[in-house]
């Protein structure tokens, strides 16, 4: 589906992230969950700032999707992304997960304007097996097809390190099948 027209499921997914952020994180939940569960004036403190962090991440994932309903290039980029990383997968897998998805939508906005989110470091954290991997690797490949969809046919786009060998050489065979 993301591979024929990525927007409807993208919208989809912000459209559940925003009822969630809504059930969970609006100042009327966070005011009762206080009450009911007697939190300090600290831990009050700590939850504003959570919701308040929880909407800038909410703010990127919705820029995500809007750049990606403007920029042809990058939705054909990030389409055929998709197809890669289904053909990749080999019948391992053949959908993202929403945190998967969240994460390559809030970071697209880096792929199309220069200046932007350099102050943002993300961290992937899932256990092993979750899908970090395939995660980077998709924002990887959506960079790459649209550097030579920009016309680039030389040169770096993305460097990635890894702390073991054998890490290395598994990543490197799964960067090759994508």
């Amino acid at each position: 589906t993301l591979a024929a027209d990525p927007v409807p499921t993208c919208k989809a997914l912000l459209t559940a992230f925003e009822l969630w952020s809504d059930e969970n994180w609006s100042d009327e939940i966070l005011s009762a969950r206080a009450d009911t569960e007697g939190w300090s004036a600290g831990m009050r403190d700590e939850a504003r700032d959570a919701a308040t962090e929880f909407a800038v991440e909410l703010g990127r994932v919705r820029r995500g999707v809007q750049i990606l309903q403007e920029n042809k290039n990058l939705r054909v980029a990030f389409a055929a992304m998709n197809d890669a990383m289904f053909l990749s997968a080999r019948g391992r897998y053949d959908s993202w997960r929403p945190f998967q998805l969240a994460f390559l939508l809030a970071n697209l906005g880096c792929l199309v304007d220069a200046d932007n989110d350099f102050s943002v470091v993300d961290i992937v954290w899932f256990a092993t097996g979750g899908g970090k991997t395939e995660t980077y690797l998709g924002l990887l490949i959506t960079a790459a097809l649209l550097d030579r969809m920009r016309g680039k046919l030389s040169g770096v786009t993305a460097w990635s390190r890894f702390p073991l060998r054998l890490l290395s050489l598994q990543q490197t065979q799964r960067f090759a099948n994508a």
